[in-house]
């Protein structure tokens, strides 16, 4: 049994080199230009009859067609996709507000706090002084107390 080429169209050699054509075609782009046309002829066909689905058409070929009926979903398929990205950046200027506002309140409310907070440390210092002072004052006065009541 003889083995059939039957990579003799692939561009590839036995031991799996790129073929090197002068042409530079192989036999995949001439399947692809070959089911592009199968499917403009389609769609021309279809059109004609008014039974295209435009749900089952390949969009990218249809942009390349002359037929102003389906330039139309390559427009709307760009509305779209710009649409999206309008409210994606609406939506990313309202996050960097939101941010900044909480950033200024949160910085505000900081403040506030570290002045709270060092305006009762400073109080309690004075308490603590002045607790000190009549801890002071009382000893002194007992002191004064029992060398009167041994004298």
């Amino acid at each position: 049994m003889e083995m059939e080429d039957i990579y003799a169209n692939s561009g590839f050699t036995a031991d799996n080199r790129r073929n090197s054509d002068s042409s530079g075609h192989s036999y995949e782009d001439m399947r692809v230009n070959e089911d592009d046309i199968e499917m403009r002829k389609t769609i021309i066909n279809k059109s004609n009859s008014g039974t295209v689905n435009a749900e089952k058409v390949d969009k990218t070929s249809l942009s390349h067609t002359a037929d102003p009926q389906y330039r139309g979903l390559c427009t709307a398929d760009r509305r779209c996709f710009m649409l999206t990205v309008v409210c994606l950046g609406l939506l990313c200027g309202v996050l960097l507000a939101a941010i900044t506002v909480l950033w200024v309140k949160f910085t505000t409310e900081r403040d506030k706090l570290l002045t709270s907070y060092n305006t009762l440390s400073e109080a309690k210092n004075h308490l603590e002084l002045s607790y000190i002072s009549v801890m002071n004052e009382r000893d002194e006065l007992q002191r004064k107390l029992s060398s009167a009541g041994s004298g």
